[in-house]
């Protein structure tokens, strides 16, 4: 890993790779964990989409995969062992608004992007609110200098 560190808790937090975040037990068992989303998430990830919208509403597993394939790197998983509680994903644009055609088009993603959408903040029911969408600017800057959130 590029950077790790090691806080109270047994928390680690690295960057520059997939694994960002993880909190243990005191029996050494890993309670949490935030990672990059991949394509062996995509069962999971179109699980949690599922129980936070209607069927009308919800993303496909075949829309996720090719969301997965074009920014993977952009999709942020919490696990609690080995269940999916909740996901945030969204790709980079030079766009500075969230339009329909965004979410309908994988291929739009710029890595280089100046802007970083947030599609969906997609939580299981039973651990907090249902997914929703953010539509307005983050009050904080994206990962890389330069870059906005929306």
């Amino acid at each position: 890993m590029q950077m790790a560190q090691k806080g109270k808790n047994g928390r680690t937090f690295a960057f520059g790779q997939e694994l960002w975040y993880t909190r243990k037990k005191k029996r050494g068992r890993i309670c949490m964990e935030i990672r990059k989303g991949t394509l062996k998430d995509l069962e999971a990830i179109a699980a949690v989409e599922a129980a936070c919208f209607p069927a009308a509403e919800a993303a496909t597993a075949e829309e996720f995969a090719g969301r997965l394939q074009q920014y993977g790197d952009h999709f942020w998983l919490l696990w609690e062992g080995e269940r999916l509680l909740a996901f945030v994903d969204g790709f980079c644009t030079d766009w500075p608004d969230l339009t329909d055609e965004m979410y309908a088009d994988a291929s739009l993603h710029r890595e280089n992007g100046a802007w970083q959408m947030i599609f969906g903040v997609n939580t299981i029911p039973d651990r907090g609110t249902p997914g929703s969408c953010c539509s307005r600017p983050l009050p904080t800057p994206g990962p890389r200098a330069g870059r906005g959130w929306y």
